[in-house]
Formats: structure tokens, sequence, C-alpha cells
């Protein structure tokens, strides 16, 4: 869910491109030590992968040998992708109860930037790792459009400060048919109509 709220999904290690990205970024934390889930499950057939975003089966996999193994974990089955920190070889693949207390990975397409300390994989992809639960700034996301400024209020909520011609609550661009608060700004289309009637005086006059 977090990874929509942001404009992303659970990524897909649909390539050895992508699954060697996301390995590097895993393997490159400073203290990796849980599973992170990425968007592809057997939940609706025991050993038919599917991706969560479109439900296509997974085209590659990585699988290191014994996985996936489908474990009994006090009385839940391992359904979900997700990728775990190894010494020995990095992140690799291994299938996890849906429900377990972990990270994850998003990805994000070619129009979102590589925002709160995600990283570019390739030209049109975006990724970012959370440690869950560590995933409470409102701020993260950059939520504000326009260039305006996230802060955090309390821990939990976000205000934008925007720039002179822009809206709160994210900064969008106003609307001069509505009673924006539009910091000062002068709307061009009244502005406009100004011009439209200084000239029609001018003609009048000159007549």
């Amino acid at each position: 869910a977090d990874c929509i709220t942001r404009g992303g999904i659970l990524a897909e290690p649909r390539s050895l491109h992508v699954d060697q990205f996301i390995a590097s970024h895993i393997n490159s934390l400073s203290s990796p030590s849980t599973f992170y889930f990425v968007g592809a499950n057997d939940v609706a057939e025991e050993g038919t992968w599917r991706y969560e975003s479109d439900g296509d089966l997974l085209g590659y996999t990585n699988w290191p040998p014994g996985a996936p193994d489908n474990a009994d974990i006090n009385g839940f089955n391992e359904h979900c992708l997700s990728y775990f920190p190894t010494l020995q070889s990095g992140a690799v693949w291994n299938d996890v109860i849906c429900n377990y207390p972990s990270g994850y990975i998003c990805q994000y397409g070619p129009k979102a930037p590589a925002f709160g300390g995600a990283s570019c994989a390739g030209s049109d992809t975006a990724l970012s790792a959370c440690d869950n639960p560590a995933c409470s700034d409102a701020c993260s996301a950059n939520p504000c459009l326009n260039d305006g400024t996230c802060t955090v209020i309390n821990n939990t909520t976000r205000e934008c400060a925007c720039l002179v011609g822009y809206n709160r609550p994210d900064c969008e661009e106003c609307s001069c048919w509505a009673s924006d608060d539009c910091g000062g700004a002068i709307c061009p289309i009244i502005l406009a109509v100004f011009v439209v009637l200084i000239v029609v005086a001018v003609v009048i006059a000159g007549i």
C-alpha cells in the first residue's frame, strides 16, 4: 500500500538487470537484516508465481538451490517473493509468509523522480528500500508539487510551503475560477481581461 501511495508498485524483478540492481541496493544497506518483499506471489495456486501488478507469470526467476520451499511457519505457508540478505551470497530470492513483519522494495515508472532516497535503475525505473517500520516520514515521498517545500509536523503530518502562484495542500496550480489562496499571485486570465478593457477604452477614446 505504501508503494502505491508513493506512486509506484512493489518492485518486480522481471529481468536479470533489475534483479541484480535490487540485490545490489539491498547489499549496500548499512545493516540489512530482514526480508524485503517484492511484487510476486503464488497465493492463487501453489507453485505458480505471478506478478502482483498484472497477474503475469514470472518469465524470469533466480531461485537459489532449495527455494522456493513453501515452508510451514506456525501454520502459515510461504507464498510471497522476497529478497533475503546472506553473508555468503548477498541478497537472494526467498519465499516467505505474506504477513511476515518485513521491509519492502518499491518501483517507480518513467515519470516518477528518484525521490526519498530512491536510486535509478537504468533510464526508466527508480527503486527504494524501506526498513519496516522506519517509514513514517510524511515528507519522504516529496508530496509538494511545483518546487514546494515539505515540513514534517509532530512526526506524523506534513505541510507544504508553496511558491507564489501555487496553492495548498500540495502546491497545485491555482484555478482562476476558484477562490484559491495563491499567495498574492495575479490571475493571468483576470490580467488579460484588464488589458482587453484598456485596449477597448483607448480605441473608443481615439474614435
